[in-house]
């Protein structure tokens, strides 16, 4: 999707033998001249992944 307001958000699905494993769901965030990846992670049954710490690390391209 384009980017709208400083975000920019997108979806992945991993499927095996046509049955949903994980989704995953990330939010691309401006904030000044950085970029921040945020990114949340869920079994089939939409139960989250458990929550880990931040890295904290900016990225850029």
């Amino acid at each position: 999707m384009p980017a709208v307001d400083g975000n920019m958000i997108g979806n992945f699905r991993y499927w095996s033998e046509r049955k949903l494993i994980f989704s995953e769901y990330m939010n691309i965030v401006q904030e000044g001249k950085n970029f921040s990846l945020k990114i949340k992670h869920f079994n089939a049954d939409l139960s989250p992944w458990k929550k880990k710490k931040k890295s904290g690390r900016p990225f850029g391209w």
